[in-house]
Order: C-alpha cells, then sequence, then structure tokens
C-alpha cells in the first residue's frame, strides 16, 4: 500500500493507490458527496430508480453513522436490484420471448429464464454456481425436484436467442442451433466471438 501524505483521507487500500497518484498529480481528492447526492447514486446504482421522497427524508434527517449501510442492505434485498442487474446478463444471453428471424415465433416459456436470472441475482447466487447450471443444469444433481427444475429452467440459456425456424433442412438447421449456441457462450465468457464461416 503506498504511503500518502493526507493519512485522514483513505478509508480502504484501494483509496491508498488513488491518492497517492491523485498526489504524484498534484490534485486534491474530491470531498465527500453530500447525503442527498450519495443516497440518489446508491438508489440509482442497485434498483435503477431514485429513493422516495419519504426515505429521502429519513436519511437526509438520520443522524446514524449505519444508516446509509443499511440502506445499502434493504437494496440489495428489493426486487428491482434483481431486476437491474439481471437485465445486464438478460442482455449478454440474448434474451428475448421471440424467436428472432423470419418467423419470429413467440417462446411461451422464456420468462422462466428471465425469473430464474433476476432471483439467481437477488438470492446473490454464488456466480460459478449460476454460470454452471445455465451450461450443464440438465446434468447436475439436484437435492430437490425444485433444485432439478430450477437448474433445467436455467439451461435455458442455450435455448434461447434467434433461431432460423424456417430453414428447411433439419441438419441444417441443427448446425445453426450449434453454431448459435457456441457463439453465444463464447462471446458470454471469452469476450471473443466463435462461430462457424
Amino acid at each position: 500500500v503506498p504511503i500518502v501524505r493526507d493519512a485522514d483521507w483513505p478509508l480502504t487500500p484501494i483509496d491508498h493507490f488513488v491518492l497517492a497518484n491523485l498526489e504524484r498529480q498534484g490534485l486534491p481528492p474530491v470531498q465527500d458527496a453530500e447525503k442527498a447526492s450519495l443516497l440518489r447514486r446508491v438508489f440509482l446504482d442497485l434498483a435503477g430508480l431514485p429513493p422516495t421522497p419519504r426515505l429521502q427524508e429519513e436519511f437526509l434527517a438520520s443522524d446514524d453513522p449505519e444508516f446509509y449501510t443499511r440502506v445499502v442492505d434493504w437494496l440489495l434485498e428489493q426486487p428491482q436490484f434483481g431486476e437491474r442487474w439481471g437485465r445486464h446478463w438478460l442482455d449478454v444471453a440474448r434474451y428475448a420471448e421471440t424467436t428472432g428471424r423470419d418467423l419470429n415465433l413467440t417462446m411461451p416459456e422464456a420468462w422462466r429464464y428471465r425469473d430464474y436470472v433476476i432471483k439467481s441475482f437477488r438470492e446473490d447466487k454464488p456466480f460459478n454456481e449460476f454460470i454452471l447450471e445455465q451450461l450443464a443444469g440438465d446434468l447436475l444433481e439436484s437435492r430437490t425436484e425444485a433444485e432439478r427444475v430450477e437448474r433445467l429452467i436455467a439451461t435455458g440459456f442455450l435455448a434461447i436467442g434467434p433461431k432460423g425456424l424456417n430453414e428447411s433442412d433439419p441438419r441444417q438447421f441443427a448446425v445453426d442451433l450449434a453454431d448459435e449456441q457456441i457463439d453465444a457462450v463464447s462471446q458470454a465468457f471469452l469476450g471473443v466471438t466463435i462461430s462457424c464461416a
């Protein structure tokens, strides 16, 4: 951890690195945000919505130093947290409720995968478990029937996405489907595009 001149400013080891860089450049650290700004930022970051007027009044009137921590914990338990952050994963997973392409048919059960993702974020499911369930949930041993069903739903990651349902050759359809899945998995986990030419 770098040594800094202003030893009172850093609260964490990372702050020491930030402040050391600022001091090298001759820049002062920014002042702490005012309570109203801090509350608005954390609400927008975690829930995607501004705080209610009632909660903002309660926060601004409170002298409790743990109030902010309690607000963060409360936000992490709200449905909006799972919806906001699950949405980012749903974008990666190319979630849609239709097949896309030429026929663009409705997938009436797609919502089950969406709800699985939101629930996983709300319950703070470990990321490795979240990924494993989506790639191989149908192969994992389950302790209960509910867990088995949830893991099957998780494999929706491989099932959703655009489908060329108007392909008349079944073998070509299977190849296109596998190609789309390989491409989706490689983009999601490797950050590169891998697909057949």
